[in-house]
């Protein structure tokens, strides 16, 4: 495997720089351009991806090195642009947030050998411009700076002087600016950014496309920065306006993709959105066809199903409406009592519950699909965030797994058992000896989201769940 990848990577000083609004223009802009590229993030993310995939085709992967050696990201890498004329890769908060245990967007860029777009808020901001971008280069001498992309700037002539600045200093050029505008202003809640599928249904997509392509896309320096991509005689696909969310990207089109011999349910809508597309693809390649279903529209599951996947998203916002879908909760019920695998993920696994609660008297505010007797109640301040390690102590999807399996968690809501019943569930997971989320039979949930390269082991148990939940059809009475 080659040491030298083609792309770049597109790191800020801090959140809220305005990161993925140039990680989207850069994708946008090489794709009219003729160059077929590969978007990626940084960290544990399951939003700016969907943003990434708004602007660009195929689907956008993550790179972590908690979950990944670095070997594994390079595979990982060298996989996501096979074909391709190179990846364009977000980093995560500031460019070296994370160092310290060797996970930060400095430590991703320096292991795949990609050059830096620093991208800084420049809003109050002119001369200094220069000492933030030497303090980076001296900070990590053996970081590559490409330029600069100044965000939130006030005016063509704000861009110039800070263009100004960085000549006088002999500093890497400003390849771009993005100017204040509420056509380009992600609009955020308590997650992170608002879903790009709900901002394609309200058309704010499209004007953000548009406001891409007339007003800062033709001032970017796209010499300097198409240096570092090749050109194919393949025309890639362009997002336009209108066009729907992929579902998944193209990991259905997989090269090592098997023949389909397992349904696996997935929830996918704008309540539930958050999936690793490196599982996905995992499970694919073992021969698991993807199915989504939406809980909140169809009245009923897919049929000959062998397994349910719900991913993280936010049910707490349309918990009214998951409420009123009484069909399909009776279907998921019906469903996990033939014993096939269900799995509840985050926002996954508060759909599998009684549903969210009152936190002044405990009562259920809307009921769930109700697999396991608990409630949860959401909270005003974040419960828990960070990396996580476990192991599965016993039976259901993951049975045949060995070892720890790495993921995170993100969630502002806590759980309210029911006193008479929390007792007959099991622990799913093992988390530094403590028990992590819930089990009964082969339903399982917790608010870990699980990164399955980081030990296909867990991938290769829950196919082998699928596998005899298929085998069981066969063998009952029709």
């Amino acid at each position: 495997m080659s040491d030298l990848f083609k792309g770049v990577v597109v790191a800020g000083l801090s959140s809220g720089s305005g990161k993925t609004v140039a990680t989207m223009a850069i994708l946008r802009g090489l794709s009219s351009r003729g160059f077929d590229v590969a978007p990626m993030k940084c960290g544990p993310d399951f939003i700016d991806p969907l943003f990434h995939e708004a602007v660009a085709s195929g689907p956008s992967f993550n790179l972590d090195m908690y979950f990944l050696s670095g070997e594994g990201l390079k595979k990982r890498y060298e996989a996501s642009t096979s074909g391709k004329s190179g990846g364009v890769v977000e980093g995560v908060m500031g460019i070296f947030d994370g160092e310290t245990r060797g996970t930060a967007t400095s430590d991703i860029a320096r292991t795949l050998g990609l050059p830096v777009i620093l991208v800084i808020n420049a809003k109050g901001l002119a001369e200094t411009i220069s000492a933030l971008v030497k303090g980076v280069m001296i900070h990590d001498p053996g970081l590559r700076i490409l330029g600069v992309i100044a965000t939130f700037t006030g005016s063509k002539r704000h861009g110039d002087i800070l263009r100004e600045a960085l000549e006088k200093e002999s500093l890497p050029p400003l390849l771009g600016t993005i100017e204040r505008n509420l056509a380009l202003a992600l609009p955020e809640r308590h997650l992170g950014l608002v879903g790009a599928g709900e901002l394609a249904m309200t058309g704010f997509l499209d004007r953000f496309r548009e406001t891409l392509d007339s007003e800062v896309l033709p001032g970017f320096s796209w010499e300097i920065i198409e240096e570092h991509f090749l050109k194919l005689d393949i025309k890639p696909e362009i997002r336009k306006n209108g066009d729907p969310a992929p579902f998944f990207g193209d990991i259905h089109r997989s090269k090592r993709a098997m023949a389909a011999k397992y349904r696996l349910g997935v929830a996918w809508d704008r309540a539930f959105s958050f999936y690793y597309p490196e599982n996905l693809e995992m499970l694919i390649e073992m021969g698991v066809l993807p199915v989504p279903f939406s809980p909140i529209e169809d009245s009923s599951l897919p049929e000959n199903l062998d397994g349910l996947l719900f991913g993280g998203g936010y049910p707490e916002l349309y918990a009214e409406e998951l409420s009123r879908n009484q069909a399909m909760k009776e279907s998921v019920r019906s469903f996990s009592r033939t014993g096939a695998p269900v799995i509840g993920e985050c926002g996954g696994f508060l759909y599998l519950t009684m549903g969210p609660k009152n936190k002044e008297d405990g009562t259920v505010l809307h009921d769930f699909a109700g697999l396991f007797p608990v409630g949860f109640v959401m909270g005003e301040k974040l419960r828990r965030l960070g990396y996580a390690e476990v192991s599965h102590p016993g039976s259901g999807p993951f049975s045949n797994a060995s070892g720890f399996v790495r993921g995170h968690i993100f969630h502002y809501s806590f759980l309210l058992k029911e006193p008479s019943e929390a007792d007959c569930v099991s622990h799913a997971f093992l988390k530094g000896g403590e028990g992590e989320g819930m089990k009964v039979g082969n339903t399982m949930g917790s608010y870990l989201h699980l990164y399955f390269p980081s030990n296909p082991e867990y991938a290769r148990s829950l196919v082998a769940s699928l596998a005899q939940s298929s085998a069981n059809k066969l063998m009952s009475p029709s």
